[in-house]
């Protein structure tokens, strides 16, 4: 890659010319422009070849408040030239190359350490409380006043770097109107991040920096970790698709976070070192982006099959036993495996009703509320992936497993599981297969659950379509009970029992054209724990 003298004219005009280059590719689908949140304040700025503070790193030139703006002049000649950017978990107000009494070593210099490169020569770009969606909080340290990760992209041109880690998606739970932080929408995130990512490949493409030399991770502390899931799985399937790297990270545990939000020293040397055992990170860096390295899955199988499997003392549940479906789900699949552990000895969960495939059951549980996505497991939740870990079954199937003991800072999970092919296995899962997502599900008191799917209404009839189960008595099924309600009038109809799965159609005489109030419920069954519960009430037009 040729270098070129960094001085601020040089600077600008790179970044005024790529701003006016065209499209160079097919999948460049927005322009820096187009990046969500539009400019209203100017992005701090410093000349490229003025000299930091003495008390400042090299490579990072803090501008007051939380905006720390790259120095393309600090790497030397013969080493790599590596960019971060990043947030607050990045920024050289709370974080530093080498680590002081007030500012600990920052999670990219122990990166660099580990490199060979001296941690004073990364080039950082970092606004604390800024994302993809989230505008920083400037100089002033005043939500909502600074910059996005997009309005700072002309630092690609800028600096020059052979290689790039974005660090983002802490602030992203919320966005900016009139000022002021507010929760941010699944759709408002999505859209932000689709346009950034697409315009830091355009810009990666022009710079000859290859894609997958662009690595993107989401760190988060202990709180909010259903934000943290929400986020990081969205921005790893979009990242993915534009052809970067993904480095899957756990949640910091308490202890190694000073406010549940951001790392101690402790937690930035835990970050680091998760990243790369995550990743090719260090080789990556030492080849100056040009060589990739071996990565492990670090799924390491404690034991394989029934036999094997109870001699180490690890028990199937009894599963082995049971050859019957549960919650739809056909023996020897992970779902199965997954439901039997969530319905037997003692413990009745609520069930997840509209889906038996590993990869969209953590939507269906969250859809259904039958459970709560955490970042931090504990031994009983499901361990949840969007693409199957090594060893598991097909990557497109996504996969889960039993939780049965976490490490104390939350760096591997040991589980128990039914691979694709119904093999019985403990494993444990660190790197980059940890998982993606731990659902916490909610007890039942033995009360049926279910879901009404369709509804409709004719003259003379009505139908109902959907799933129910009694949670206590799943193989007895469920009585379907349909009221009626037209003017004065009611009808109430009840259907033999069924197991999941119903379909029934209520012979109404008398019903006729117009608004009518439709009440499904699902009754409880006879000498069980629990009571009827109703799934729904809905207003329809009798056609």
């Amino acid at each position: 890659m040729t270098r070129r003298p960094w001085i601020l004219t040089a600077a600008v005009a790179v970044a005024v010319s790529l701003l006016a280059a065209p499209h160079a590719t097919a999948d460049e689908a927005a322009p820096v422009e187009t990046v969500p949140t539009p400019v209203t304040t100017p992005e701090p700025t410093a000349p490229a070849t003025t000299p930091p503070p003495s008390d400042a790193d090299p490579g990072a030139i803090q501008e007051g408040g939380e905006v720390t703006v790259p120095n393309p002049a600090a790497p030397s000649l013969r080493n790599p030239r590596v960019l971060v950017f990043g947030d607050s978990f990045s920024a050289t107000r709370r974080y530093s190359a080498g680590g002081t009494r007030t500012r600990p070593k920052a999670w990219w210099a122990h990166v660099a350490d580990a490199a060979g490169l001296p941690a004073s020569e990364v080039m950082v770009s970092a606004e604390g409380g800024s994302g993809l969606l989230a505008r920083g909080h400037g100089e002033r340290l005043e939500a909502c006043t600074g910059t996005t990760f997009g309005e700072r992209l002309t630092d690609l041109a800028t600096t020059d770097p052979d290689l790039v880690i974005v660090e983002v998606g802490r602030n992203d739970v919320h966005r900016c109107r009139a000022g002021v932080r507010v929760p941010a929408t699944a759709a408002e995130r999505r859209a932000a991040a689709d346009a950034y990512f697409a315009t830091l490949a355009r810009l990666a493409d022009r710079q000859g920096i290859p894609r997958s030399f662009v690595y993107v991770m989401t760190p988060w502390g202990s709180s909010g970790g259903a934000g943290k899931i929400a986020t990081a799985t969205q921005y790893e399937a979009l990242a993915k698709a534009r052809g970067f790297t993904w480095i899957a990270l756990p949640s910091l545990v308490r202890s190694q976070t000073i406010d549940a939000i951001h790392p101690t020293a402790a937690g930035a040397s835990t970050l680091a070192a998760w990243a790369m055992r995550g990743s090719d990170l260090t080789a990556a860096i030492r080849s100056r982006g040009t060589r990739h390295g071996a990565v492990p899955s670090h799924a390491l199988a404690q034991c394989t099959g029934v036999s094997a499997c109870r001699r180490a003392g690890v028990s199937t549940r009894r599963h082995d036993t049971v050859t019957r479906r549960i919650w739809g789900a056909a023996k020897g699949t992970p779902t199965h495996y997954v439901a039997h552990r969530l319905s037997t000895g003692g413990r009745r969960s609520a069930p997840v009703l509209t889906t038996t495939s590993p990869r969209s059951w953590r939507t269906a549980a969250l859809k259904e509320r039958a459970a709560t996505q955490v970042a931090e497991a504990r031994p009983g939740d499901i361990a949840w992936w969007l693409a199957a870990p090594s060893g598991a079954g097909s990557p497109s199937q996504g996969h889960l497993a039993v939780v049965e003991s976490v490490a104390s800072n939350n760096s591997y999970v040991v589980v128990t599981e039914l691979t694709s092919r119904g093999t019985f296995r403990s494993v444990r899962y660190a790197g980059t297969s940890y998982p993606r997502a731990f659902l916490r599900f909610a007890g039942t008191d033995g009360s049926p659950r279910g879901v009404v799917t369709g509804l409709s209404a004719k003259r003379g009839s009505v139908a109902v379509r959907g799933r129910a189960v009694d949670t206590d008595a799943e193989t007895k099924g469920v009585q379907i009970r349909v009221k009626v309600t037209q003017g004065r009038r009611t009808w109430t109809r009840t259907a033999t029992r069924t197991k999941l799965g119903f379909f029934h159609r209520f012979s109404v005489p008398g019903l006729r054209k117009g608004a009518a109030v439709v009440k499904v419920t699902a009754l409880d069954a006879p000498g069980t724990r629990g009571t009827t519960r109703t799934l729904r009430t809905s207003r329809v037009t009798v056609r």
